[in-house]
Order: structure tokens, then sequence, then C-alpha cells
């Protein structure tokens, strides 16, 4: 009883210091005073800091103020020890909470001998809130050494203060606004009110230097959420699918880094997420000076850039999804992660179609028309004017010289004589010469004019005569061709290589491979008809099938996509409608080939037509358009549903759900109401 005497005064003494302030000067100096504002204001500096190094938002996510007054008090109550109650609210970037407590700790005396206390009474607790950034001291109150940290259960561990990577933790900068202890128990002895009004003077004058000494709180909001998508899971409900196969694609979405923001309505956040892995890049961290600033003024600069952060990426948020418990995920970083994931993939599935409508056909095979051969024309322009020189240019002239004789001369004279009748008579033998040239000349003329008049007489004789057969036989019937053609097992083999889509979600392009096989079925009869019946006597007829191919070819095919509620509280459906494609098939051989080949009543009752070369020369020699080989089928339109369910998840005995919900520029998700398991129970 002598120790607690000489502890009240004490009590008493170190008031009276404290009325003259010489002890608040001393224990100021050791242990620097903290106020809540200014932790409030130095947690509202740093996150905004961080918040500039968001250089883009994926994902906004928000929990109402109505849901943390529901679950966390409980929390803190069931996993802290010597709490009674607890009641919260949300402020200006942090939660206030006042708490009521009754708790015995063990102390001891100076002989180092343990005794009991039991303090009993209430607190107001600041928690300012932020995610850590690239500046490792983000609140006063966070020392380089260690912090202590929360996990999801409540229960508090120390760690390292420094953060594995930068934006992944939730930093709580715990004050304490008040305390004010009702009662205080020592050894079993209770204290009187006198004095423990004196000690909550004391923790009054203290109570900031107490904040000084706190640590930061931290929990890690780092995750990695892994999906995979199989063959199987997008392509069997197609209808007529088959033999699917390919290898399955994950999707890895993790945390990159964060911000957080608290007001009256909550506590709302945005987040960058990581895209399969890849590292990203960062925007410069912009540090604002707000020291100065009272809180609500720099907390409202810090609103604005976390709204205008927001906006850019995800745009305006509505009031709903402000003030009540959601998510918006941004449909560019869905198109980006789908682009990044589907970019590179090896889907097949085979694929039977129905078979298609028949192509009827009921046509006369009949000699086309008679072409008028020109006979007289073409004779006309057969000229026999013989192009034949007569006329003769040779030269009769004699070219030599006779000697000249003096007068005297008899021989001489003689000679000269003599030459000059050589001349006369070379003259007149070279002009009988050329005339009976040019007579023999025009002789050969007159022969060939009559040679050539005589064979255009034969050729247009022969002409008019083929003329005459061909009039003959115009328009000619053969016989009639009635039936139809269908195609039937129509089996596709397609490989998926790449998925895309735009940042709205709106659309998505499919480039992929596909070939095909089919069965060409033919029902047919074939009527003699006029002078058909020179070549095939009686009506014949019957089935026949031939083969049918498409070739591997590339097929890009684009599909709309839209965004569907799948009922009350059910998710939504992504439904994807593609447009039909027209194909081509190509039969070996033609159908009609195939009807005279493989129906044997052609080579008994058409012996003619056989020996006129075989059916595809019969049939090619009247109307070769009946060989049709190429036949177009349309792959019809699709349609694809992906769903995407609520999120189901506990907390506290209590089953919650989000569902989402298709919006312009996120997918968005809302709780739904709950249900608690024990009124289930009940």
């Amino acid at each position: 009883m002598t120790k607690l005497r000489a502890g009240l005064a004490a009590l008493v003494l170190c008031e009276v210091l404290v009325t003259c302030g010489c002890l608040v000067s001393r224990v100021n100096k050791l242990w620097p005073p903290k106020e809540p504002a200014a932790i409030q204001l130095k947690a509202i500096e740093d996150a905004q800091q961080g918040l500039s190094t968001l250089n883009r938002t994926d994902v906004y996510a928000s929990v109402a103020t109505a849901e943390i007054k529901r679950f966390l008090p409980p929390a803190i109550v069931a996993t802290t020890p010597g709490i009674q109650s607890v009641t919260v609210q949300t402020s200006l970037q942090e939660l206030v909470a006042q708490v009521t407590f009754d708790k015995e700790f063990e102390a001891k005396d100076s002989q180092n001998k343990s005794f009991p206390i039991r303090l009993a009474g209430q607190a107001t607790v600041n928690a300012a809130l932020l995610v850590d950034g690239q500046n490792p001291l983000l609140c006063p109150s966070f020392n380089s050494g260690n912090a202590t940290s929360m996990d999801q259960s409540g229960l508090q561990t120390t760690v390292s203060s420094t953060p594995v990577v930068p934006g992944q933790d939730l930093i709580i900068c715990p004050s304490f606004g008040t305390v004010k202890l009702r009662r205080i128990v020592i050894k079993g002895v209770s204290v009187p009110k006198e004095i423990v009004a004196i000690i909550n003077g004391l923790l009054n004058t203290f109570l900031n230097n107490i904040n000084g000494t706190l640590h930061a709180q931290k929990i890690s909001l780092s995750f990695d959420y892994v999906t995979t998508l199989a063959p199987q899971a997008l392509l069997s409900s197609l209808p007529g699918v088959h033999d699917i196969g390919g290898d399955a694609i994950a999707f890895t979405v993790g945390l990159d880094r964060g911000a957080v923001l608290v007001d009256d309505a909550g506590v709302h956040a945005l987040a960058k997420l990581s895209e399969n892995g890849k590292s990203i890049k960062y925007a410069d961290a912009v540090r604002r000076s707000l020291a100065s600033d009272p809180v609500r003024e720099a907390y409202d600069q810090y609103k604005a850039q976390f709204l205008a952060s927001a906006q850019r990426d995800l745009g305006d948020i509505p009031p709903v999804y402000w003030s009540g418990t959601d998510a918006l995920v941004s449909k560019s970083y869905t198109a980006g992660l789908i682009n990044d994931t589907l970019g590179s993939m090896n889907f097949a599935a085979g694929f039977g179609f129905p078979d298609t409508e028949p192509f009827k056909f009921d046509q006369d095979i009949q000699a086309d028309p008679a072409p008028d051969l020109n006979c007289a024309a073409r004779a006309a322009q057969t000229s026999c004017d013989i192009q034949l020189e007569c006329s003769q240019s040779r030269d009769c002239n004699p070219n030599w010289n006779c000697e000249s004789c003096a007068w005297y001369d008899v021989g001489c004279d003689a000679r000269r004589l003599g030459c000059e009748a050589d001349k006369v008579r070379y003259r007149a033998q070279c002009e009988a010469e050329k005339e009976g040239s040019r007579l023999g000349c025009e002789a050969d003329k007159a022969r060939m004019r009559a040679q050539c008049e005589v064979q255009k007489a034969i050729d247009q004789a022969a002409c008019d005569a083929n003329q005459a057969w061909l009039n003959a036989w115009s328009g000619a019937k053969f016989g009639n061709v009635k039936g139809d053609v269908k195609l039937s097992n129509i089996d596709a083999k397609a490989s998926l290589a790449q998925v895309s889509v735009p940042d709205d979600l709106s659309t998505l392009a499919i480039n992929s491979t596909i070939q095909a096989v089919s069965q060409a079925n033919a029902n047919f009869v074939f009527t003699p008809l006029d002078a058909g019946h020179l070549f095939c006597q009686v009506p014949w007829g019957g089935p026949v099938s031939v083969k049918a191919g498409l070739p591997s070819q590339q097929l890009n095919m684009s599909a709309a996509l839209q965004g569907t509620s799948a009922g009350p509280d059910a998710g939504i459906n992504l439904v994807f409608n593609t447009v039909d494609y027209k194909l081509s098939l190509k039969t070996v051989p033609p159908p009609m080939v195939a009807i005279a080949t493989q129906d044997p009543q052609f080579f008994l009752t058409c012996a003619p037509a056989v020996a006129l070369g075989g059916p595809f020369l019969f049939i090619k020699k009247f109307r070769e358009d009946l060989l049709k080989d190429t036949f177009d089928f349309k792959l019809p339109a699709q349609q694809l549903t992906v769903g995407i369910q609520p999120i189901h998840f506990q907390l506290m005995g209590s089953d919650l759900k989000l569902n989402p919900k298709w919006n312009t520029k996120t997918v968005g998700f809302t709780l739904l109401p709950i249900s608690v398991e024990m009124e289930k129970r009940e």
C-alpha cells in the first residue's frame, strides 16, 4: 500500500510539472508530438504523389460506408482481445473509430515482478489510408525500421517497412484523437477517480507524443488472378462441332499499383493491372506541396485528381457506383489483355453442317441455233484477179559497132555491110522472142483465172450445203434432263490462329483457316425428244453422287459483340454474332457427267451416243454449260455466347455476390443483397 501511495504522489508531482510546462518540453524533445490532422494531411499528400504515377486506370472499386460499418467492427471485436465495441465512420482520407475497451495487462515492478493492470475506457482512433508509392516514408508514423502488419485475419506481426513491390500495399497511419480512461485496477485495487482524472489529463497532454511513436500498419494488396480458356469451353456450344483440339490459354491478371481515396460515401480505389506478368512503365511522380494548406483544401485537390484519373480511362463514375460497394473494369484494359493473350492460339475443331437445299434443274438438251455462214459474202471476198505482169522489158538494140572504112578500101566496105546486116537480123529475132513470151504469159493468166473461178464455185457450193445442213438441225431437241443436286455430309475443319478486339469491345475479329469435304448427290431423269431418239431410244435415269471438296484457305471472320443481361442477378452474357460467308465446293466429275458414267442404263439405251466418243463428248457437243462443277454454299451465321457469372465470396459468415453489368467504357460489378449464414440456418 505504501508503494501505491508513492505512485499516486508521483502522479500528483507530474501534474504539477505539466502545469508549469517543464515536463512537456522534456517529453516533446524525446518523443516529438504528431497531431492526427498532420498525419491526415501527410497521408493525403503522399496519396496524391502516388496517384500521379498512375498513368493508366484499369479498375475502379469502392466499399460503401454502410458495408464498412457492418463488417469492420465485428471483425475488430472478434480479433482484438479487450475491445468491447467499435463504431466506424469514413471521413477525409481516413477511418475514424470510436472504441470502448476493457483490457488487463501484465506489468512489472522495480523488482521485475509481474502484476496485473486493468484499463477500461473509450478512445477515438484515426486511421489515415493510402497505397504506398515510390517514397519509402509514406506517412510520418511510418519509420524506416519495422512496421506493424495486419493480415486478413486481424493478427498483427512485425514486418519490414520497405515494400517488396511499390504500390501493392495498403498503408494505415494510425493516431489517437482522444483517450479517456473510465477505470484503472492495479493488483485488484481500483484507482480512485481523482487519480484517474489526473491520468486522463496527462494522456490528453501527451497523446500526440504517443501518436509520434506509433508505427504504420501494412496490408498487402498484391494478387495474381489466373484463369484458363480451354477450346472445349469456347467451341462446344456451336452446332455440329466435333473433334475439338488445341492448348488451353492462360489469362494472368495482377495488381500493378493503385491509389485509395476515402470520403463520407466509403473507400474508393483506382488500380492499374498487369497483363500476363508484363512489366509496366510508370509516369514520373509529381510531388504536391500541400504542407501549408488545410486538410480540406489538400483533400479537395486530391479528390479532384482522383476523379480525373478515373474519368480519363473509365468515364464518369455514376453516383450509384461511387456510393455503393462496386467495381468497374476498363474495357480498354480487357481488350489489351485479350489481344495479348489470344494474339497467337492454336484452337482447332471440326464442324458438321446441315445439308443444303437442293439445286433443282429442268432443262431441254438441244442443239444451238444454226449460225449464218455467209457463203455468198465469203465467195465475193475471194478475188480471181491474177496479178501476173506479162509486159516484156528486154532491150533488142544490138550493142556492138561496125568498123569505119576509107573510100578506097573495098574489102573494109564489104565487111562493114555484113556487120550492119547482122544487127538487123539480131533485132528482128529479139522482137519476135519478146512477143512470144508475152503471149505465153497471158495464156497462163487466163488459165489461172479459170481455175480460181471453178474453186470459188466449189467452195460456195460446199458452204451452201453446210448451211442447209445446219439450218435443218437448228434448235433440234435431243432430250430433257430433270432432277436436283444437293450437298450433304458437309464437314469442315477450322483452326483459330488469332482473336482481336477493339478498345470498346464492340467487335471481334477471328483469323482462321478452313477446309471442307462434302457429298454432292443428284437425282435425274433423261427423256429423249425428237432427234434424241437417234441417240437414246428410251428414258433413263437414277441417283448419282460425286465428291466435293474445299481446299484449305484463309477465313477471316468478324463478329459483332454485345453484352446482355443473363437475368436478374445472374451476370451478363457476351453474345458474338457472325455474318454468313459464301464458300465454293468443286465436284469431280461434274454431276451431269456422273449421270452418264454412273448409270449403266446410258450404255444400253444410248449406244449411238457412246459411239460418238463417250458421255463427256456427247454432253459437251450439245450443251457445254451443263458441265457445271462448282456449287456455292453458305457458312451459316453463328452465335457464340460467353457468360460472365457473378463473383461469389464469403465474409464473416455472409454470402456476398458482385453482379456484372455491361457499360459503355467499363464492365461494372455491383454488390447484391447478402444472405447471412446464421439467418439461413434459422
